[in-house]
């Protein structure tokens, strides 16, 4: 049984923030099957594992390989577990958003889709025939996380609404940065399944352990310090290369939200 500062530390259900997609125009937005014209060149992504915060900044290039038009970009304020709570009014999971176009931000506006289970961050992005923009998302909400022997962390990054645009992606580069504030620490012990339902006594087990991390995602990663890095090029992804990882909660904050979870009994 959780105690109370767990129900507090995660109250709220873990996000699986995702590349940008080109939606439908016109009534609850969806996401295309292939946009006819702009693909993503390429897409850098570096996400930051703080204590009990994820804070991630993504830079997609964009290219019009047709005539002028004017793409309809969204990006996901749904995620990990969120999926499963029908909403009938539009409020955003993100601690804090922000969009870019070309350097200059750009207000978006948050929309239900039809069943009101994906809500996204949407701005209308014109291109003309043959034109690159560079789209940047920036971004922090709050860990997601579930109980074992000890407190585990859970984040993730969804890849395959990358698939919504012309052809396949360039290239995609993913980091994962565990910064001091999360106290991982190294050697990393890394175990890979292949996704969150494959979730063992073993995967827990080493989630535990204050080096352990358990993840599924885009093949295996290259491993510096704390930092994973996932690279793949001419790629179409699909939902088998979402990214998820499971961790350790850093002692620090559980210590933290505790006292500030007896604050408010």
């Amino acid at each position: 049984m959780r105690s109370a500062y767990l129900l507090f530390l995660f109250g709220l259900p873990g996000f699986a923030h995702a590349d940008n997609a080109a939606l439908t125009t016109g009534g609850s937005p969806s996401m295309l099957p292939f946009h006819k014209s702009v693909v993503m060149v390429s897409e850098l992504v570096n996400v930051f594992i703080r204590d009990v915060r994820v804070e991630t900044e993504c830079t997609f290039v964009f290219k019009n390989v047709g005539e002028a038009c004017v793409v309809t970009m969204g990006f996901p304020d749904f995620g990990m577990w969120a999926e499963d709570y029908a909403r009938t009014k539009p409020k955003s999971l993100f601690l804090r958003f922000k969009s870019f176009v070309d350097e200059k931000p750009v207000q978006t506006l948050l929309m239900l889709d039809k069943d009101g289970h994906q809500m996204w961050q949407t701005k209308q992005v014109p291109f003309a025939k043959g034109q690159t923009r560079v789209v940047k998302e920036s971004y922090a909400s709050q860990m997601g996380g579930i109980g074992y022997q000890v407190p585990l962390a859970a984040a993730s990054y969804i890849i395959h609404t990358g698939s919504s645009w012309h052809g396949p992606i360039g290239k995609a580069t993913i980091n994962v940065i565990f910064t001091k504030p999360s106290e991982v620490q190294t050697p990393l012990s890394l175990m890979q399944i292949a996704s969150f339902d494959a979730l063992n006594g073993k995967a827990m087990d080493l989630a535990s352990k204050p080096n352990g991390v358990v993840f599924a995602g885009p093949g295996k990663p290259k491993v510096k310090g704390t930092r994973l890095t996932f690279v793949k090029t001419n790629w179409r992804p699909t939902k088998a290369d979402d990214l998820y990882l499971l961790f350790r909660f850093s002692p620090t904050a559980i210590a933290v939200e505790k006292k500030k979870a007896k604050g408010k009994t």
